[in-house]
């Protein structure tokens, strides 16, 4: 027998379980989009009116202490260097001032002895400091004593590091200007203030200032003696010094005045006599 012509019948496949998204827009609803230059204009406005901030120069950045010691190389012990001293000379005015207006008796006072030691000890640890360590590192120049093997005297010994034919060492111009100016400074501070306590006859706190100018002094002594620059410095000063009072004397013809009134009161007595 024959099958007849039509196909097998297939069955509808299952339907699937994916969900189907149809999309539909929604006219009516006004959208007001602005253009997008526009918005951009809007935007560059808005940065225009808002305060510009100015950065900052590097330079205004700077503490102080930094933009002083800027040109050092070694700021710290610039800083040391000085340190002790400015200690000292606060520690003895404001300490000065409290005793003497606080105690009756300053001289033997509690206030005037923890004074005078805390003072003291700055002045030692200045010294040390100074001879030390400032001195060698900023301008390569050192002083010390030796003690000779028969214990009986003592040889000083001055060294300067830029004074060796095969040395290379040059001190920093920022921190040799620095050294020798604090150096100079601190005898002439506490010789006037030496001077001060003579004048107001405060004699009990010359036990302070002259410790003080003394071992400042030393270490000027010290270091002078160690370098040959600072020698001719003041040699050349003194020079200077002396040319500049003759040419003054010359000018306004001081000598010149003083024999004539040497010359007058010489006749004056003569004539005197003769009477």
């Amino acid at each position: 027998m024959m099958s007849s012509g039509k196909l097998p019948v297939q069955p509808d496949p299952q339907p699937s379980n994916d969900l189907q998204f149809v999309p539909s827009i929604d006219n009516s609803i006004q959208q007001n989009v602005q253009p997008i230059q526009q918005t951009q204009t809007q935007f560059q406005n808005q940065n225009q009116m808002q305060p510009q901030v100015q950065p900052v120069p590097p330079n205004e950045e700077k503490s102080y202490m930094t933009q002083l010691f800027q040109n050092s190389s070694h700021p710290i012990i610039c800083i040391f260097h000085c340190l002790f001293k400015i200690g000292s000379l606060l520690v003895y005015l404001l300490g000065g001032f409290i005793t003497n207006s606080h105690s009756q008796n300053s001289v033997t006072g509690a206030n005037f002895i923890t004074v005078t030691v805390i003072c003291i000890l700055l002045h030692a640890a200045d010294f040390w400091v100074v001879k030390n360590i400032t001195g060698r590192l900023l301008v390569g120049l050192r002083w010390w004593n030796n003690v000779l093997p028969d214990g009986t005297s003592t040889q000083w010994i001055y060294e300067s590091a830029a004074s060796s034919s095969s040395s290379t060492y040059r001190p920093n111009a920022f921190d040799a200007t620095f050294f020798w100016m604090v150096l100079y400074l601190a005898p002439l501070t506490w010789m006037s203030v030496v001077f001060l306590g003579l004048v107001r006859l405060h004699f009990q706190w010359l036990i302070v200032s002259v410790m003080g100018l003394m071992l400042t002094g030393a270490n000027v002594y010290g270091y002078w003696q160690c370098s040959r620059d600072q020698k001719e410095k003041f040699q050349n000063m003194l020079n200077r010094g002396a040319q500049m009072g003759a040419s003054a004397a010359i000018k306004s013809n001081i000598l010149g005045k003083i024999s004539a009134f040497a010359s007058g009161m010489s006749a004056g007595q003569s004539q005197g006599h003769g009477q």
